[in-house]
């Protein structure tokens, strides 16, 4: 029974199985090939529709064209990428669909809490400079405001966003993770005043119950006293249009001919596989750029310049370059902090990719993955 209330293309279709097994066989994951059915299908019937071209030497009819290494193309790339690893990839079964997403929200939120005047420290009228970590973790975005007096005046610094950087009448940073604050002022605030911040934090202090950590869906108490929570469930949806990209290659056909001859390679074989990689790689980085552009930012800022204090003036610098594995670290817990989720990929630079590769404590998978550009799985850092 429940067959029947099943969507039809939830289902498998043995006779497309049957029409692209000769591009498809060979693929494990089962929901990769069927997606990839479900694509060549769509190719297919856009493929058999007429397609033109206007040509310079007539003006009156249209030259009919089409599309060579398309479905093999397709094959090629999609299989082999490392999108799958990112966002979860669904078939539209037409030109236009929509992409769902489930959203939940609770009936009532914890809101940050605010903490005004904490002392950070008390002036001496000569000291510049200030380190101090705050009672409460973690730090809100954007909530910090260091407030000192300096020739009897109010001067203030605030945090622009997520970057951690304070700035205003003097300079300094905050860390949201771990609390500390470092302070700089150009003239020494006055003696016998005290430097304040105020900032929010979104969890209560350290000791107190952990159920209280963050804004829960269930009562602590009778319903009769205290009705329960609520939380919304709901399936959103945002309407989704395919675009058209094309990727033209050209060789002569004395050179193909050669390449038979001498080594006995097919052009049209290579040419396919070069432009598959060309569009893979390039449909990659689209979609990394567009989840990096729409994240929430928080700073973990690392260096490649070892720094002119101590102890790293007397060490070997290769032992500051192993720090960027800390910091990457400390990255993971940032996010697992806030998402109760570890990472699983990074976006880095050609550069980046190269330091991280000179690390003792980083073994990339197999020898053809290092310095490999566009998305692949590089290794393991520390057993992460």
């Amino acid at each position: 029974m429940k067959d029947k209330f099943a969507h039809a293309y939830l289902k498998e279709d043995k006779a497309r199985r049957e029409r692209w097994a000769y591009l498809t066989e060979g693929i494990e994951d089962n929901h990769i090939r069927w997606t990839l059915e479900v694509m060549l299908d769509n190719e297919a019937n856009a493929a058999n529709r007429p397609q033109t071209m206007f040509s310079d030497t007539t003006t009156t009819t249209n030259i009919a064209t089409f599309t060579k290494f398309a479905l093999p193309l397709i094959r090629r790339i999609y299989p082999a990428s490392y999108i799958y690893n990112l966002i979860s990839v669904q078939p539209l079964t037409g030109p236009t669909g929509k992409a769902f997403y489930l959203d939940a929200q609770y009936g009532t939120a914890k809101a940050g809490t605010g903490v005004t005047s904490e002392v950070v420290a008390a002036a001496d009228g000569s000291t510049t400079e200030f380190e101090y970590t705050v009672a409460h973790l973690p730090v809100g975005f954007g909530s910090v405001t260091v407030t000192a007096t300096v020739s009897s005046a109010a001067v203030t610094a605030t945090d622009s966003a997520t970057n951690g950087v304070l700035a205003g009448d003097f300079d300094g940073t905050i860390n949201y993770n771990t609390g500390k604050v470092t302070l700089s002022f150009g003239t020494a605030p006055d003696s016998s005043t005290n430097i304040t911040i105020d900032y929010t934090y979104d969890k209560v202090a350290v000791g107190d119950r952990a159920d209280q950590l963050f804004a829960h869906n269930y009562s602590d108490d009778t319903p009769a006293n205290s009705p329960a929570q609520e939380m919304n469930v709901t399936i959103s949806g945002v309407d989704i249009t395919t675009t058209e990209k094309a990727l033209k290659t050209i060789i002569q056909m004395e050179a193909v001919q050669d390449m038979y001859s001498q080594f006995g390679l097919r052009a049209e074989n290579e040419l396919a596989t070069i432009v598959a990689n060309q569009i893979r790689r390039e449909i990659e980085i689209e979609i990394a750029y567009a989840l990096l552009n729409g994240a929430s930012a928080g700073n973990v800022n690392w260096s490649a310049t070892v720094p002119s204090s101590a102890p790293w003036t007397s060490l070997n610098p290769k032992d500051w370059a192993e720090t960027m594995v800390d910091a990457m670290i400390d990255a993971d817990t940032f996010v697992w902090n806030k998402r109760w989720t570890s990472t699983n990929w990074a976006i880095m630079s050609g550069a980046a990719v190269a330091r991280l590769e000179k690390l003792d404590s980083f073994k990339a998978d197999v020898d053809s993955q290092k310095a490999n550009l566009g998305l692949t799985r590089a290794g393991v850092l520390r057993s992460r």
